[in-house]
């Protein structure tokens, strides 16, 4: 299986929407690097962090986060407007686990995102791991466990 299959399977979420797609089958690819794109060109396809109407359907992101085994957190930032977005209401998770990377975070902080993620998924805060990597090494050295939880 190449990497473009691997992508095109997961279920990526990007509540503030992106400048496009790195494949190159996708006719919003932007190359890696790319240093001519058109500003205005993709203006509609991003939000920032202070608008407060996302570009994601809540329903599908729920459907999705309910059917998940696994959620993997990037780069995430655990902002409150942030976590807020993942909210599932009263549906309690059976066997959900969470892996976040947490890099460059005071270790004091640790209890308190795990407590968020915890009640904004309703899953068991035993289930909730917090990573002092970046995306990179939590995908390269945790890529066994990965694999173990989502078959």
């Amino acid at each position: 299986m190449d990497a473009e299959q691997i992508i095109n399977g997961l279920a990526i979420i990007r509540p503030y929407g992106t400048i496009g797609s790195i494949l190159p089958s996708d006719r919003s690819r932007v190359p890696f690097g790319a240093s001519q794109v058109d500003p205005f060109g993709v203006v509609d396809r991003i939000r920032t962090y202070t608008e407060s109407e996302a570009l994601h359907d809540k329903a599908h992101l729920t459907r999705v986060l309910l059917n998940a085994s696994m959620c993997i957190f990037l780069g995430f930032g655990f902002h409150k407007q942030n976590v807020d977005l993942l909210s599932v209401g009263d549906v309690a998770f059976q066997s959900l686990r969470a892996l976040a990377t947490v890099k460059g975070i005071d270790r004091a902080n640790i209890r308190d995102i795990t407590g968020a993620i915890g009640r904004a998924l309703r899953a068991q805060e035993e289930s909730i791991e917090l990573f002092d990597m970046t995306a990179p090494e939590i995908l390269a050295k945790l890529r066994l466990k990965i694999v173990m939880a989502v078959g």
